[in-house]
């Protein structure tokens, strides 16, 4: 995966590898104003639909929804380019399964170029 990514000129940001259930999982990373990101998640064979919502913290420290990738897949894409350099808060879901199955292995990658 890293190389891949590296090879396509991308550097890795952040790369996670964890196990999401009907629970979302949330992971945090500052992101700075010089770069625009791709942000990836990726589901093993047990999911049909991943999901990443991308959220950006205020001053008050609430978070503030940024935006979230759109298709039915088990691979989920959205590229941003921050507003401010701050803590984003990165949340996974896992919007539909295979039959059969109520978790699986997912991997989350934050890139940039």
């Amino acid at each position: 995966v890293v190389n891949i990514a590296e090879g396509n000129g991308y550097e890795i940001v952040r790369i996670e590898f964890d196990i999401v259930s009907n629970t979302p999982k949330d992971s945090y990373r500052v992101l700075s104003t010089n770069w625009t990101y791709r942000v990836g998640v990726f589901g093993d064979d047990r999911t049909e639909d991943m999901d990443i919502e991308i959220y950006q913290q205020q001053t008050d420290g609430s978070y503030i929804f940024i935006g979230k990738d759109s298709k039915v897949d088990p691979i989920a894409m959205y590229d941003f380019t921050p507003t401010k350099t701050c803590w984003y808060k990165f949340v996974v879901k896992c919007y539909k399964f295979k039959p059969g199955y109520s978790g699986a292995h997912y991997g989350l990658l934050i890139l940039h170029e």
